[in-house]
């Protein structure tokens, strides 16, 4: 498997602060955590690919887990929160008429972005594979979710009598964990589940979403 991290990107401005040997090690452990995932991964592993001494690792981190936890926020930080709000201003600064046309001009704009040569999909697989397990993680990405202006959309189409009259903070939740699931399985984690000979999927997504939250759905007979 071929893993591709810029690591001067991943360490950002912190690299100034670093030893060589503290860089030495979080290249290493960057490289074995992707390649390997966290469980499989030793510390003594990261020592001999970083050449420094086991006990190195230990007088800069307390336990392995300490060192994957500030490696996986220097990558959302500095590699995935950088390339997934790149161009998002003006998508959002746009007026829509409705909200499958909001979805369609996100949607197509993120998945053009992802299947660009830039895709970090080893930083994103980094952080993927224990995102389900570390409550840290999953609130490090939420914050970054919640930095998209969605609601401001939702809020207008709202005004307009075209979604349902649910609490936007609820509709903006629903909306971003549905698309930022579409795009890692249908690029990143699994893309071999989308292969098939019907047209885009994507479309197919679009409709379900949209179809859900407009007036003409069902969703607004949920109760709280």
């Amino acid at each position: 498997m071929q893993i591709e991290i810029n690591f001067e990107k991943v360490l950002g401005e912190k690299q100034k602060d670093l030893t060589e040997k503290q860089k030495a090690i979080i290249k290493a452990a960057c490289l074995l955590f992707a390649q390997k995932g966290y469980t499989a991964t030793s510390t003594r592993e990261i020592a001999q690919l970083a050449q420094v001494a086991e006990g190195t690792i230990f007088k800069n981190y307390a336990t392995k887990d300490e060192l994957f936890l500030a490696i996986t926020d220097l990558v959302i930080e500095n590699i995935i929160e950088p390339f997934f709000m790149t161009g998002l201003e003006e998508i959002f600064a746009q007026t829509y008429n409705s909200l499958e046309e909001a979805l369609q001009a996100i949607i197509t704009n993120r998945i053009q972005l992802m299947q660009s040569e830039e895709l970090p999909v080893a930083a994103i697989k980094l952080v993927v594979q224990e995102l389900p397990y570390r409550p840290q993680l999953q609130s490090k990405v939420a914050a970054m979710l919640e930095k998209l202006p969605l609601q401001e959309i939702l809020k207008n189409l709202q005004e307009q009598g075209k979604l349902i009259d649910w609490p936007l903070d609820v509709m903006q939740k629903l909306i971003m964990s549905s698309i930022v699931g579409f795009l890692i399985t249908k690029i990143v984690m699994l893309p071999q589940f989308f292969a098939h000979e019907l047209p885009d999927y994507t479309q197919y997504w679009i409709h379900f979403i949209a179809g859900g939250l407009s007036k003409q759905g069902d969703g607004e007979k949920c109760e709280n």
